[in-house]
């Protein structure tokens, strides 16, 4: 079966918009609280990207995605949390594997690839709309682009992350009457081989799985 790629972007922003940006806003509140921490370089971007990889389990719990079916799996290679999930680009729905990519102006690492880029997916032509055979599961980075006070994003991009092509497709920041609960905001600082790890308020992090994974190139640990 063969699919157009940019349906697939497409598809996976219909799905996931609103539920991502509600796990952002999580991670907002603590970018908020480290702008008050002393001594805390937020021009840093491995320190700023680490803090908020070490806050995904908390803020997962926190955005109520668990019960829509969104879940961590934590990688020893890294380390590394991936959120997963599936979408339904193709049918059957394929499993989807989404990883936090701190970029833009304010960014990032120079990470241009999934660690897992190499397993199951077709190399094709990089033009815009171009079709692929549907590959096992979907790879891709949440890319965040972060204000200049640090303490917000300001934009977000779902991209691919399997070396095939770069293209992208912003997420809009929803109203919050589209969500029944929306999630709780700063006061004023406007596959495959892994471990499941249930997210909880205070998730251990000692449980890390063990095996073999490709590398994960140039990127820093925490985005």
């Amino acid at each position: 079966m063969r699919v157009d790629r940019r349906q697939m972007l497409e598809c996976a922003r219909d799905e996931f918009e609103i539920p991502l940006w509600r796990l952002v806003e999580q991670l907002e509140r603590c970018l908020a609280s480290l702008a008050a921490v002393p001594h805390f370089d937020s021009n840093d971007p491995t320190a700023v990207g680490a803090a908020i990889h070490s806050a995904l389990p908390s803020a997962l719990a926190d955005s109520g995605l668990e019960e829509k079916g969104f879940a961590l799996e934590r990688y020893a290679q890294g380390p590394c949390y991936k959120l997963v999930s599936s979408v339904g680009a193709t049918n059957p729905k394929r499993s989807a594997s989404i990883e936090l990519h701190f970029a833009g102006p304010q960014g990032g690492t120079s990470k241009s690839a999934h660690q897992f880029a190499n397993q199951g997916d077709d190399k094709g032509q990089p033009l815009p709309g171009f079709e692929l055979a549907a590959p096992k599961a979907l790879l891709f980075f949440l890319a965040y682009h972060l204000t200049p006070t640090k303490t917000k994003v300001g934009e977000l991009f779902l991209m691919f992350a399997d070396s095939v092509d770069r293209q992208k497709i912003k997420l809009q920041r929803p109203e919050a009457s589209h969500s029944a609960e929306p999630a709780a905001r700063p006061a004023d600082l406007g596959p495959e081989n892994s471990t499941q790890v249930k997210a909880k308020k205070n998730a251990a992090r000692g449980d890390e799985r063990r095996d073999e994974t490709t590398k994960r190139g140039d990127a820093s640990s925490g985005a």
